[in-house]
């Protein structure tokens, strides 16, 4: 069950990110979204004897996905960061989603992965390079600021079932009832 809460973590931080949401909400969506996946490999490593049994691709998503889940998360905090003017805090978040997302890569991520991941994955890391490009160039000419790990990292917002919008039966309940007296 963890692993259908971390999946539907990650299609509610995708979400959030088609509407444009903030850099700190995605961050920390994104955040509960890896903790999720890792609570979620630990669950299948536990299973000790029947973890050989599981297959690979499912194995690697779950030892790989939560180092690209929290580099997307990192990305985003990142960018929270450097908007906030801390420009060498903002750089050191885009440096460890930098190296999480190398780590996923060398993990086995791509080993397997569906068309739509591959190209999640492949955008991400154009992003980051790009945004680390520029933000290296900015920082070198115009901020000056020592780059340093973030203090604190993004709390995990977690999505919850008294989050999703809730459908309820009709009322009162209907039933069909079909006349076979009538002929045709």
């Amino acid at each position: 069950s963890v692993l259908f809460r971390a999946t539907g973590q990650q299609v509610a931080a995708k979400q959030a990110a088609l509407k444009n949401m903030s850099p700190s909400l995605l961050a920390k969506l994104y955040m509960a979204a890896a903790k999720l996946m890792e609570e979620s490999d630990g669950g299948l490593r536990g299973l000790s004897h029947d973890y050989k049994d599981l297959q690979q691709p499912l194995k690697t998503w779950t030892a790989a996905g939560h180092r690209f889940l929290l580099a997307v998360a990192l990305r985003n905090f990142g960018v929270d960061i450097w908007n906030a003017q801390k420009h060498g805090e903002g750089l050191g978040c885009a440096r460890a989603a930098k190296m999480n997302h190398d780590k996923a890569v060398s993990e086995g991520i791509l080993h397997g992965a569906s068309q739509s991941l591959a190209a999640r994955v492949e955008e991400e890391s154009s992003s980051l390079d790009r945004m680390l490009a520029a933000w290296e160039k900015d920082n070198k000419l115009v901020y000056f600021e020592r780059v340093k790990e973030p203090e604190v990292l993004p709390e995990a917002k977690a999505v919850t079932a008294a989050d999703c919008p809730e459908f309820p039966l009709p009322t009162p309940p209907f039933s069909l009832s079909f006349d076979t007296a009538t002929s045709v």
